[in-house]
């Protein structure tokens, strides 16, 4: 018993480093997210940074603007720079497999209200996360506060689950109110 208690806290650990890891180099990488910057630059510091801080790159850095949902990564040599752009910035660290993975929306095109947006959907949906509830209440924790705002949610992306080496496991987090859901319980680590 003693051994599986022992383990527990060692995975615990290791995704709590990996999610301190991930906090100081998001924070960092989204300072260098300016019009006029490099989106390869942020994505080289971002895996970069993290090595130096002991972690491993979960997945490559996703750099997303503008319509853009999700999942743009810069190529060798992309001289793509930043623009007046609504940025979202995707980033995974883990730590012996075990991942963090974190997103922020950085606001260089003037419309604050869609990073608000953002912000208040996610807090929403972590003060509602908890062991027996169904990911429908998160979805629609998600989609009220974005709508407050009169902005749409984008409902063809989730949020995910989190396991050992595996970036977007199950349970399904969705971004809109829908019926039913997955049971959350003790111990699921979530990407919302």
């Amino acid at each position: 018993m003693t051994d599986n208690v022992s383990n527990k806290q060692d995975i615990l650990e290791k995704y709590r480093e990996a999610g301190r890891i991930l906090k100081i180099v998001r924070a960092e990488a989204v300072e260098m997210v300016k019009v006029g910057g490099s989106l390869l630059n942020v994505a080289e510091f971002v895996e970069k940074r993290t090595i130096e801080l002991g972690g491993k790159p979960a997945f490559p850095c996703n750099i997303s603007r503008n319509e853009e949902a999700a999942h743009a990564t810069p190529k060798a040599g992309d001289s793509d720079v930043f623009g007046k752009d609504m940025v979202k910035l995707d980033l995974g660290v883990h730590v012996d497999g075990y991942i963090a993975d974190s997103a922020v929306t950085i606001d260089l095109s003037g419309n604050s209200d869609i990073l608000k947006a953002a912000e208040e959907a996610l807090a929403a949906a972590i003060e509602t996360a908890k062991p027996g509830i169904l990911t429908g209440k998160l979805g629609a924790a998600i989609e009220d506060s974005i709508r407050s705002y009169g902005l749409n949610p984008v409902t063809n992306l989730t949020g995910h689950g989190l396991s050992k080496y595996e970036a977007h496991d199950n349970p399904s987090v969705p971004n809109k109110h829908v019926e039913g859901g997955v049971l959350l319980k003790e111990g699921d680590v979530l990407a919302i």
